[in-house]
């Protein structure tokens, strides 16, 4: 038996052998991790001027090399950034979760920044835009306390795009408005060049109110920018502007700037594009042979959108020439393509949800917190659980006791809408697209006026349509009211694009949100059938 004395005696003992080993285990790991980091800091040295290289040098270390947890992750970072400045498209994010892991786990908030940035951009690429836009916002916060100027900018500049390809066109202006004044801050040209370039171009998506200042933005970017020598951001900002002055019917200096895009592209990829480009103003500008021209170059590409745009002004130049037989075949082609970019679109997963830079939850080993977090889970779970299965009983209800079924023939009301006051001045809207001589007098656009009018027309020759409506879709709104009613007519997507100031795609996507989020249908169910068969 042991006295107390040596019960101490033994425990001191073990303590010490204890500080001894892990003292010789973290000096036995931080030489390896000196030998293995020459390599990664080589890699991240190479980074910014010559990714291939960094590609290469990661590409040749063994994972059995990387044998500390500090040198996973940092090599997981670093892969995952240099795929990304090779325009290699990442389909699985397992490799950079290592890295956000570790760098949580230790609080680094230097690299937290980066870690979160780039896991963004793997599921950006994904086009899991909904959750990207959350990392990205994750790592601006980490980014300003831990003051990485340029690596704001870059996510201030990602968070933008995501709202700008989703139509938020709003909260993608407040985003590159913070990423001006951050650029300017730090006398950031090339960032600021990129904040005023994409502000001037959610000016033009905003509408005619905003072109002036859509004018201004990119002619200061434009003016900024030939100081430096980034093509693909010149010939940007020179497709903006074309697009601007096209829709402003100044054709001169429309065909000017498409020119000029079109010069300073160095990816052969994007020659479609710019082909595209020059074709449109030449069509607004009635240089038909030109445009005829430039369109069926556009048409060397494996976009369907492009296509879809090029055959779709083809089908118009037919038809004005009198050319009946091609214009039918080649609607045919425009609405094939139409079709495959519409379906290629409904992949992506969109956001409606805005994000501001509000910091992330903070991480706590606290076994306290922990518990409370798991509980908390639980409790969110049954509260969802109750929530669905009251969802269910109220659906069913509402099946139980909804209201007779009212009988719409479409094709009578379509042709009973072209009486309508509303009818003649969308059709008004339609003829003005054509006539692009300065003396033509200022586009028409729908009021609200013109947009209660509609709903009142349609209630008339539908008695009680609107009211039936809202009875099975409690959750629209007038504007959705509005929507659906232009939907009874006889206009193709084309057409109410023009009339409503918007392109074919957001036409799509405005009626698969309706129908997914306020109908509680499938999004790829038949609208004009949901909003007749009630």
């Amino acid at each position: 038996m042991y006295t107390t004395n040596q019960i101490l005696i033994k425990m001191k003992q073990g303590i010490y052998v204890t500080i001894w080993l892990i003292s010789f285990l973290l000096l036995n790991s931080c030489t390896r991790q000196h030998n293995h980091n020459i390599l990664l800091v080589q890699a991240d040295s190479l980074m910014e001027e010559y990714p291939d290289s960094a590609l290469h040098i990661l590409e040749s270390i063994e994972s059995q090399q990387l044998t500390v947890h500090a040198d996973r992750a940092y090599y997981a970072l670093l892969l995952t950034q240099a795929r990304d400045k090779n325009y290699i498209v990442q389909t699985d994010d397992s490799l950079i979760r290592t890295a956000v892991q570790y760098y949580d786990s230790i609080g680094d908030v230097q690299m937290q920044a980066k870690a979160y940035y780039h896991w963004g951009g793997v599921l950006r690429d994904q086009r899991n835009y909904s959750h990207a836009l959350n990392l990205y916002v994750n790592a601006s916060y980490y980014a300003k306390n831990s003051e990485r100027s340029k690596l704001l900018s870059l996510i201030y500049n990602n968070i933008g795009n995501i709202y700008y390809q989703e139509n938020h066109y709003n909260n993608a202006d407040s985003i590159y408005q913070l990423m001006q004044q951050q650029a300017t801050l730090q006398k950031d040209t090339i960032n600021l060049v990129e904040a005023l370039s994409k502000r001037g171009s959610i000016n033009i998506e905003k509408g005619k109110a905003h072109y002036q200042q859509a004018e201004s933005l990119l002619l200061q970017a434009s003016e900024l920018a030939r100081h430096f020598s980034n093509n693909m951001l010149k010939a940007d900002i020179a497709s903006s502007l074309s697009a601007l002055y096209s829709r402003m019917q100044k054709n001169k200096e429309a065909i000017k700037y498409a020119k000029e895009n079109f010069t300073l592209l160095t990816d052969t990829v994007l020659y479609a594009k710019g082909y595209l480009l020059l074709g449109d103003v030449y069509y607004k500008a009635r240089l038909y042979d030109s445009a005829h021209l430039y369109f069926n170059k556009a048409l060397h590409t494996q976009e369907y959108i492009t296509k879809a745009n090029a055959y779709m002004r083809l089908a118009d130049i037919a038809k004005k020439l009198n050319k009946l037989e091609e214009s039918l075949e080649l609607e045919r082609l425009y609405s094939a393509y139409r079709d495959s970019a519409h379906n290629q679109f409904l992949s992506i997963s969109p956001t409606n949800i805005f994000y501001s830079p509000t910091p992330p939850k903070s991480k706590s080993d606290s076994p306290l917190k922990r518990w409370v977090s798991y509980i908390s889970i639980c409790i969110l779970i049954t509260g969802c659980y109750l929530l669905i299965k009251r969802y269910k009983k109220v659906s069913s209800d509402r099946e139980k006791y909804s209201i007779k079924p009212i009988e719409i023939d479409i094709e009578k009301v379509k042709g009973q809408l072209q009486e309508t006051t509303f009818y003649g001045k969308a059709k008004s809207i339609l003829n003005h697209q054509d006539e692009i001589s300065p003396k033509s007098t200022e586009k028409p656009e729908l009021t609200n006026d013109d947009q209660k009018l509609l709903i009142k027309e349609i209630n008339c020759l539908i008695p009680e349509y609107t009211s039936h409506l809202r009875k099975n879709f409690p959750a629209l709104n007038d504007k959705d009211i509005f929507f659906c009613c232009i939907h009874l007519s006889d206009f193709s997507i084309q057409e109410l694009g023009i009339i409503l100031n918007r392109t074919p795609n957001s036409i799509y996507k405005r009626r698969s949100g309706i129908l997914e989020k306020k109908m509680k249908l499938n999004k790829n169910d038949n609208f004009v059938k949901a909003i007749t068969s009630i």
